[in-house]
């Protein structure tokens, strides 16, 4: 984690390559203590998939972020849906949009049920979701999907968002100004 943060992305790399392949050596040995390990096997992949999708690797990236999914437990729907919002942010990047938004609406049915009763995280998480997919719609100058959702994340923006999805959700605003005034 530490190397991920200096931005010392190789070094990142490296080091959870090698976690994973400690975890796998550990489950070659004490198989009936697989299943305990497979969180923190998901939270590594998760973590590589991080530092790939930043270092530019995006089908490595995916491919360590479904690594992740599969490890999560069935009923963890929230770490399904931020993992398939990283999988669509990592097609959007290589821009391959249809499979982009066919993982961001898994994403959105993974994190809108039961958001009436959702705690902070999963709030988090839906408003990050919109947030990635606001910037979609932009880039394909889709206005009107653009202003419905900007629209509709507003309530959760104003009542759950932190300080910098608020801003991102004012640029999303400001953005949508310019589109509709500019060009």
């Amino acid at each position: 984690d530490n190397a991920e943060k200096l931005f010392a992305n190789f070094e990142a790399t490296s080091l959870y390559r090698s976690a994973l392949q400690q975890l796998e050596e550990h489950w070659n040995r004490y198989p009936d203590e697989r299943a305990r390990w497979d969180a923190p096997v998901a939270e590594v992949h998760e973590k590589l998939g991080d530092v790939l999708a930043l270092s530019g690797m995006q089908k490595e990236a995916r491919d360590d972020y479904e690594q992740a999914e599969v490890k999560l437990l069935g009923s963890d729907r929230l770490g399904k849906g931020r993992i398939h919002r990283k999988i669509a942010k990592a097609w959007e990047t290589e821009r391959v949009m249809e499979q982009a938004i066919k993982e961001y609406e898994l994403a959105e049915i993974l994190l809108s049920e039961k958001l009436e009763n959702a705690g902070p995280d999963q709030w988090n998480e839906w408003i990050e979701l919109q947030l990635a997919r606001v910037w979609l719609h932009y880039t394909r100058n889709e206005l009107q999907e653009l202003e419905n959702l900007a629209e509709r994340m507003r309530p959760a923006i104003e009542r759950y968002g932190t300080p910098v999805q608020r801003s991102r959700h004012f640029q999303t605003n400001l953005n949508l100004s310019y589109r509709r005034h500019r060009y």
